[in-house]
């Protein structure tokens, strides 16, 4: 028993004593969760339970030992952290135009896309995408596990709770393949 504790010592040393320490993501993400309870009473219990549970020291290990080896060692960033209120994200789309994503905050993004400036935003059942001049183009509402998405008068997409689930399951190319269907569907 000494020498397994041992060697996962050595181990351990080894991995987190790398000159590249890491960016620590999920750490700081819950972190940066805890910070938003809006109470700072619940915040301070919260932030010492999970300090005895030893919640911020599993994740911290997590951080060192696996996800902060990975990205060192693949270049994959597993865990992405939000952008910075005002950061500007560009990306070139296939047909040689580039697409620009700026954050606002608050659930609000800016897109722009060929000269065309919309926003997204956050809303308490879903997302709205609004025109510049502040109309509501769409809406995408999540109501009993079902989604919905309307342009203000009528229903352009409906996929059911149970579809919906299991295309999240299969992951992100069945769900991309199933919103592109449902945007098809008259």
């Amino acid at each position: 028993m000494r020498r397994v504790v041992l060697a996962l010592l050595a181990g351990t040393l080894l991995v987190t004593s790398a000159s590249c320490y890491g960016p620590f993501r999920l750490t700081k993400k819950v972190h940066a969760w805890n910070g938003t309870l809006g109470n700072d009473i619940v915040e301070e219990v919260v932030f010492l339970a999970f300090v005895i549970i030893p919640v911020y020291g599993i994740c911290g290990f997590l951080d060192a030992v696996v996800l902060n080896t990975i990205e060192y060692w693949t270049g994959n960033v597993l865990i992405t952290e939000a952008p910075a209120l005002g950061e500007e994200r560009r990306f070139a789309r296939a047909d040689g135009t580039e697409s620009v994503v700026t954050y606002l905050g608050e659930g609000r993004v800016r897109l722009e896309e060929g000269g065309v400036v919309t926003m997204i935003e956050r809303t308490e059942d879903g997302y709205r995408l609004v025109g510049a001049d502040g109309a509501e183009l769409h809406r995408a509402i999540k109501a009993d596990g079902a989604l919905v998405v309307t342009d203000g008068a009528r229903t352009l997409a409906q996929i059911d709770a149970e579809t919906l689930a299991s295309a999240v399951a299969a992951g992100p190319d069945a769900a991309r393949g199933l919103a592109l269907g449902a945007a098809a569907a008259p």
